[in-house]
């Protein structure tokens, strides 16, 4: 994993000619990786997309109960490495599944992706607490989808423990070499 997540870093900042380091952040199945800087050690949080979902999930979408054990998981494990990330470089995800939350929050896209304030993830994380409560996922156009919930609060909750107030999610379908 921190292989390709190395890689992706530095592909990352070549095809979007990137001279200042970055924060990179690659929420994977069974982990989380964040790099700061092609150099830096990789560090790995224990909360991954499916792995969140299949511990804390078990109905679709999660009851408020399930949704604040994930949070306090993911939580504990994002304020573990805070004092090692340097919050102070921009934020950058690169997977295509990120495509539909970065819709989800009505943030139009620019020729390389999104760029999202912290703002908008709290307000489509809001979105999604009345979808948790019985508001139909249609209604607020959120994908009911644990993958995508967990996906969600992850990047929710990195943003918000470590300050980031906004993030750059790159359309990977708009750049044929990501």
């Amino acid at each position: 994993m921190t292989n390709e997540t190395e890689g992706a870093y530095r592909q990352l900042c070549d095809t979007l000619a990137l001279t200042l380091p970055i924060t990179f952040l690659d929420i994977a199945a069974e982990q989380t990786v964040v790099m700061s800087s092609p150099d830096a050690e990789a560090l790995r949080l224990a909360v991954g997309y499916e792995k969140t979902a299949a511990t804390f999930f078990r109905h679709l979408p999660p009851t408020p109960d399930e949704m604040e054990r994930a949070i306090m998981t993911v939580e504990d494990e994002v304020t573990r490495i805070r004092h090692q990330v340097d919050t102070q470089h921009p934020l950058y995800l690169c997977d295509p599944a990120l495509a539909s939350l970065a819709e989800a929050t009505g943030v139009s896209a620019n020729a390389h992706g999104w760029h999202i304030e912290q703002d908008d993830i709290e307000r489509l994380f809001k979105r999604f607490e009345q979808v948790m409560l019985g508001r139909p996922a249609s209604w607020e156009a959120i994908p009911l989808d644990n993958a995508f919930t967990a996906r969600l609060l992850i990047l929710r909750e990195f943003m918000h423990h470590l300050g980031y107030l906004s993030v750059f999610i790159v359309n990977t379908t708009a750049s044929e070499s990501l």
